[in-house]
């Protein structure tokens, strides 16, 4: 990430590397600072209430896949429009699962943690309101909760400066990506990770990344997430 005001808030980039006809990119290893296995534990939070592109949901076409795969998650969910046609166009699915966990109401959702020892969690599905999420965290961090938790507010807060400031997130809108918590014994951080989604926006717009979205206006909820975080956080 080129953009000054997020120096140190994502991983260090190194090179970009050729490999078989692919690109990837070499980025700093975050894990290398926090080497004790048996005191690190991390997590990772999928930040905005919108974790899709807008051109990901531009058919409009319905499909029965997808309503059947709606219908298996909550059987009540369709309208009788819907269990007419036995179909949902693709935008209704992922609105839909959206709402399933707390990235709607939030603007972000856990969705893995690795405790110390290497125990991996990944069913977070229940995890909707702030009170769930509350819990979750104080879980996570254990006995050092009290000290951890002030430093990765302190370090949210930091963050969330850093991206107000931001011209590369005025100008994109940040789909997909995460904040990832790590601590041990001595320490904690939290980095902002996965911008594989991120699209600049047309010239004439500029995002502040807590507006609601509509379509067309590549709105994704970053900031608001994170202000949810944070207060959940504090």
């Amino acid at each position: 990430m080129k953009d000054p005001s997020l120096k140190g808030m994502t991983p260090k980039y190194y090179k970009e590397i050729e490999h078989k006809n692919e690109s990837f990119i070499e980025i700093q290893d975050l894990l290398a600072d926090f080497p004790n296995t048996s005191t690190r534990a991390i997590m990772d939070i999928k930040i905005g209430t919108r974790t899709f592109l807008e051109s990901e949901v531009a058919n409009s076409s319905k499909r029965k896949d997808l309503y059947k795969k709606m219908v298996d998650i909550d059987p009540n969910e369709p309208t009788e429009e819907e269990k007419a046609d036995e179909a949902i166009t693709k935008l209704r699915y992922m609105q839909f699962r959206e709402r399933e966990s707390s990235s709607a109401s939030l603007g972000f959702r856990i969705e893995a943690a690795q405790l110390p020892g290497g125990k991996l969690q990944k069913s977070f599905k229940k995890v909707k309101t702030a009170e769930n999420v509350l819990q979750t965290l104080k879980e996570f961090l254990g006995d050092r909760v009290e000290k951890a938790s002030k430093e990765l507010e302190q370090r949210l807060r930091e963050m969330r400066t850093s991206i107000e400031n931001s011209d590369f997130f005025k100008s994109h809108e940040v789909v997909g990506s995460s904040i990832l918590i790590i601590y041990d014994e001595e320490k904690s951080g939290a980095w902002m990770i996965d911008f594989a989604k991120s699209k600049q926006v047309p010239e004439n717009i500029q995002l502040n990344h807590r507006r609601e979205w509509e379509v067309g206006n590549h709105e994704d909820g970053y900031l608001h997430g994170l202000d949810n975080l944070i207060e959940v956080s504090n």
